[in-house]
């Protein structure tokens, strides 16, 4: 658990840092981390935002209908999924 903890904090210190250097070089991205840090999200912002709700709903109905078709296959691959990531032991 202590392992997935440091990676976990070296990647979002890599994120970090990585949009550190972006702000830092564009004038563009400096603009838009301000307007997000102030809340003035523009309106693509939020139909990008709204999208993305949509899109999930979507897919989450899909996969909710197509677990309650095929149950049996649904089992399966959970079961698989689990036998996997004990053999990676991840």
């Amino acid at each position: 658990m202590q392992r997935v903890f440091k990676d976990a904090l070296i990647s979002s210190a890599a994120l970090i840092i990585l949009l550190i250097a972006l702000v830092a070089i564009d004038r563009r991205v400096r603009e838009r981390v301000e307007l997000a840090v102030r809340g003035d999200l523009s309106s693509e912002v939020r139909s990008a935002t709204a999208m993305a709700g949509e899109v999930t709903r979507v897919i989450v109905t899909a996969v909710r209908d197509q677990s309650i078709d095929h149950a049996p296959m649904v089992v399966f691959v959970f079961a698989a999924t689990v036998l996997v990531l004990g053999m990676l032991r991840l």
